[in-house]
């Protein structure tokens, strides 16, 4: 009974042991100004010989080695070969690099999922990621579809349900079916925060929310300063 006993235990220990190595991705070092990987017990499992390295995100660590980029995988195998001129993490089984002077998405295998049309592209903010293509922006989904087409001489990524647009000489924002969701136009715009937006009307700037409404006047940065510094002058003027 005990010797089953402490069997059992041994086999647990094992299995643990095991799943905290699948939970636990190695972790990256330096040498020398390079970059390698050890597990987290301490074995070196890629040697230092990356110009740079990333954490490991997804199951794979992105390396780079004169100017070019490629994959590792938590068993320190170059999966996907020094390749690409950017690369960014994986997300939902694809990650865009950069190949020649344009953007795609790859698998997790190398393959091209989109080939490279894109001259801009950006992370993923609420399943939806900023692109720009043939010098106008747009935006595709998690997977891969151009959800807005590219149309937008300026745009920000999505944040709290809403991007900010210039259509025209204007301002706008739309949510992620790509309708705008304000009458009003804006001389500029920024991007929500907690709620609210910094939007500007002639020489005026005010805050407003997510439906439009303004909130608040803003009072101009610039201006503030320098009635700051004009009425320190105007004190030490009157010490003097």
């Amino acid at each position: 009974m005990k010797t089953r006993f402490m069997l059992l235990i041994s086999i647990c220990f094992i299995a643990s042991k095991s799943l905290l190595a699948q939970t636990n991705p190695p972790l990256r070092f330096y040498e020398n100004g390079k970059v390698g990987y050890k597990t987290n017990d301490g074995k070196t499992i890629v040697a230092p010989v990356y110009y740079a390295g990333s954490e490991f995100i997804n199951g794979f660590a992105i390396v780079i080695k004169d100017n070019l980029r490629g994959y590792i995988n938590e068993q320190g195998e170059l999966k996907i070969p020094l390749m690409y001129r950017d690369a960014n993490p994986f997300f939902n089984g694809c990650a865009s690099v950069k190949f020649g002077n344009k953007y795609g998405f790859i698998n997790s295998k190398g393959a091209w999922v989109i080939e490279p049309v894109y001259e801009e592209v950006y992370s993923f903010q609420e399943n939806m990621a900023l692109v720009k293509k043939d010098g106008k922006y747009g935006f595709i989904n998690a997977g891969l579809k151009e959800i807005i087409l590219p149309q937008y001489e300026i745009a920000s990524s999505f944040s709290e349900g809403l991007a900010m647009v210039k259509i025209g000489s204007k301002f706008s924002f739309i949510n992620q079916q790509g309708k705008q969701v304000m009458s009003r136009k804006f001389d500029f715009a920024g991007v929500f925060h907690n709620g609210e937006a910094l939007v500007g009307l002639g020489k005026e700037k005010f805050m407003i929310n997510t439906k439009g409404k303004i909130l608040r006047e803003v009072e101009d940065h610039e201006d503030h300063e320098k009635e700051e510094r004009e009425e320190r002058e105007r004190e030490t003027k009157k010490i003097k």
